[in-house]
């Protein structure tokens, strides 16, 4: 069952989640299990990265703030976050460790695509993206600021949004 790219919360809601039972779910997921916590924010991830986060090479400027923090950069697909978590063990001379964390990190997230293409052959709706994971990234907490290469953080402690980057490391040109 694909997603939808209309609104659930309009009177339109899609017939992916109507005619779904979640008290008949094969895996058990719940109606908030398959709902993205924010539509919009969802829907511009999955124009960039693919309904499953699957789409390597995008990425979106996006400010966002979790648990009362801002939070700045480029955001990436699952699978790019991956790629690049590789090159900053493999850049720090840990090369084994590198090896390892491709390997456990790109199981999991052949997981989820395996388990989004059965569900999605069977016409059932996917779990929700759970994560948002951005590169380049600014985070600030009042006036002090840190910048780290890549950071992870659970959507549903996102409490606001905006396009667009805090961080002059988005232009690939070097100017700011």
């Amino acid at each position: 069952m694909t997603r939808e790219t209309t609104n659930p919360k309009d009177e339109s809601e899609t017939d992916e989640l109507t005619q779904w039972d979640p008290a008949s779910d094969a895996d058990g997921y719940t109606l908030d299990d398959v709902r993205p916590k924010d539509w919009f924010l969802d829907t511009v991830l999955n124009f960039v990265h693919g309904f499953n986060d699957e789409t390597p090479g995008g990425f979106v400027g996006l400010t966002v703030t979790s648990n009362g923090v801002l939070v700045s950069g480029l955001a990436i697909s699952r699978a790019e976050w991956i790629t690049v978590m590789v090159e900053l063990y493999k850049q720090a001379g840990a090369d084994e460790t590198a090896d390892h964390v491709r390997t456990l990190f790109t199981q999991a997230h052949d997981g989820v695509l395996d388990q989004a293409k059965a569900r999605d052959e069977a016409d059932l709706p996917s779990l929700a993206r759970g994560f948002l994971h951005m590169k380049d990234v600014r985070i600030g907490v009042g006036n002090v600021t840190t910048q780290v290469p890549l950071w992870r953080g659970s959507l549903a402690d996102i409490s606001g949004w905006s396009l667009g980057s805090w961080n002059p490391k988005q232009d690939e040109d070097g100017d700011e």
